[in-house]
């Protein structure tokens, strides 16, 4: 092993002596500042994620819009919307929307409100 310079080693003497031990109070009572809220910490607050955006959207194609098990074109239909149906996308992948019970086509949809 070659041997370290003075310089190199005064170096890692100064990090270590910055390295503060996990053990050490004050680093206890600093991490429970930012712990969430639980029953051993019950004076921080909730966190809570934020809502995800939905939007509004009703049926455009007369004959009926195809509820599909996965956003594909060639994936199975599992129900029918009718015409002016109004339904609520959660979330939204190639071209498609996600609703309660499947996958609809927003190009044969209208965003409503």
């Amino acid at each position: 092993m070659a041997k370290r310079t003075k310089k190199e080693q005064e170096a890692i003497e100064e990090v270590k002596d910055a390295t503060v031990e996990t053990s050490d109070k004050e680093t206890v009572e600093e991490n429970e500042n930012i712990l969430p809220k639980t029953k051993a910490n019950p004076e921080m607050p909730e966190v809570k994620e934020p809502k995800k955006e939905t939007k509004k959207v009703k049926a455009t194609y007369k004959h009926g819009l195809n509820v599909r098990k996965k956003p594909d074109i060639e994936s199975e239909v599992v129900e029918v919307k009718p015409f002016n149906a109004e339904m609520e996308v959660t979330e939204e992948k190639s071209g498609f929307g996600k609703i309660k019970n499947g996958w609809i086509m927003l190009g044969f949809t209208k965003e409503i409100e």
